[in-house]
């Protein structure tokens, strides 16, 4: 096998580097605390805790986008914290988990607007601080699980118009 390393050029270029201190130094100034790698047409999808950045790496042309997450929101709701696990829905949606916050939940990104929505909030002061994780959905995408990492809740979503989730 072959194994490289991202390296970030400036600020639109990447490339993948055997250098492993040129990739160490990129990454502490650029993705430091990376999390929650998703792939979907062609792109790479990844966060940045430390700056709550989505980085969006384009694999044919090596250069690459970097959005604040969650600052583009469908209704109410928004990242109080840092964007953490990133999984890939069936069609142009991206689901994300979050790191900590007054209520911290699950949202989703449509690749094609960039718009987020919130899929679900904590409202409960015992989730205060919490992590939302393991995002996964049942073979016919009509239910959605997820959990609360430091209460030990998982929860099982389902729509109220009966659709699987996309």
């Amino acid at each position: 096998g072959d194994l490289s390393y991202l390296r970030i050029i400036d600020d639109k270029n990447f490339d993948w580097t055997k250098n492993l201190t040129a990739a160490r130094e990129s990454a502490y100034s650029r993705y430091q605390n990376s999390e929650g790698i998703s792939f979907h047409n062609g792109r790479l999808y990844f966060t940045a805790k430390s700056t709550q950045k989505l980085f969006v790496l384009d694999l044919e042309s090596f250069s690459y986008q970097l959005e604040t997450a969650g600052l583009n929101f469908e209704g109410g709701g928004s990242f109080n914290a840092s964007p953490d696990q990133v999984v890939k829905g069936t069609k142009r949606f991206l689901y994300f988990t979050e790191s900590g916050g007054k209520t911290p939940g699950v949202y989703a990104r449509d690749s094609r607007t960039g718009t987020y929505m919130t899929i679900f909030e904590a409202s409960d002061n015992r989730y205060l601080d919490d992590e939302t994780v393991g995002i996964a959905f049942s073979p016919d995408r009509h239910k959605m699980y997820a959990g609360y990492q430091e209460s030990g809740v998982l929860i099982e979503l389902r729509r109220i118009d009966n659709l699987p989730f996309p």
